[in-house]
């Protein structure tokens, strides 16, 4: 797990653990150097704050074991139901938006020198995938071991590490499988132009740029773009960036000591007062108050 203390980032590290008042060691959850386990969906919660975006330093992997949650991961919404796995690529960037009362999940978290032990890679694109019942209670068996080996031995955890290597391998074949569905889909033309946008769109880090950018990268007219966009996903293209850009400034402003008028030239404002103009239009704060907040 990442220990530096970078605040340009938060995420479900021993560095967060410790600033919570929690116990990186405690019933149901362990948290160390190289992976982490979390089993108890209130330390869940209580990390996992809603319209605070987050950002990965490393792999994550979710299960989804009742309820349901609604998420923008990579700037999509998605809504996460039980039985589902959810793989998260180092540098995801991710927004609770909602959590039903029910809501029950299985975390892990890896470094990639803890992956190199198993035979688990990930692609860089997010994976959600429902699995079956029978696969779902294999799953809850290992996690049920894990806990229980939490639980009566907090001195030593190096048997918990196999437990989850394991797990891993179980895995394993689920995701390559839907890695596999997914390479094989045939996408229509609108859909392959919305799937390279919003890859383009993570890449440019939350900066304000006009859809001329994309469209050149794309080798599209302008104004297709925006018609394809907007036909194929219910959202504009300007919607989309704008979007990217609210969740970037308020992961830099909670989480960063850059002042507002870096902040704003970070993300490719002509000045601060049209940065803070655009964060209080949406997010009906200014970049002051939600910093304070």
């Amino acid at each position: 797990m990442n220990t530096q203390n970078n605040k340009t980032i938060i995420d479900i590290d021993l560095n967060l653990f410790e600033q919570s008042g929690l116990n990186p060691l405690s019933a149901g959850n362990i948290i160390g150097n190289n992976f982490s386990v979390i089993t108890d969906t209130t330390v869940f919660r209580n990390i996992a704050k809603i319209d605070q975006p987050y950002k990965t330093t490393e792999a994550r992997i979710l299960i989804i074991k009742q309820g349901y949650g609604d998420y923008i991961i990579n700037f999509e919404e998605y809504h996460l139901t039980e039985n589902t796995v959810v793989i998260l690529p180092a540098d995801t960037i991710l927004t609770l938006k909602y959590l039903s009362d029910d809501f029950s999940v299985n975390a892990l978290a890896f470094s990639d020198t803890y992956f190199q032990q198993s035979d688990f890679s990930f692609a860089d694109s997010v994976a959600v995938f429902s699995v079956d019942d029978k696969a779902m209670s294999v799953i809850n068996e290992f996690f049920s071991l894990i806990n229980m080996s939490i639980n009566t031995n907090t001195e030593d955890n190096g048997h918990i590490k196999y437990l989850v290597l394991a797990l891993l391998e179980f895995l394993a074949p689920l995701y390559d499988k839907q890695m596999q569905r997914e390479s094989n889909k045939k996408l229509s033309r609108s859909e392959d132009i919305l799937k390279r946008f919003l890859l383009l769109l993570k890449q440019t880090q939350g900066k304000q740029i006009h859809i001329d950018y994309f469209a050149e990268k794309l080798c599209i007219a302008p104004n297709h773009l925006s018609n394809v966009i907007k036909k194929t996903s219910s959202m504009t293209v300007m919607q989309y960036v704008n979007r990217s850009c609210v969740i970037q400034a308020k992961v830099l402003l909670k989480h960063s000591d850059m002042s507002v008028a870096d902040i704003a030239q970070t993300l490719n404002f002509a000045d601060t007062p049209s940065f803070s103009k655009f964060f209080k239009r949406h997010c009906n704060q200014t970049p002051l108050e939600y910093r304070n907040s």
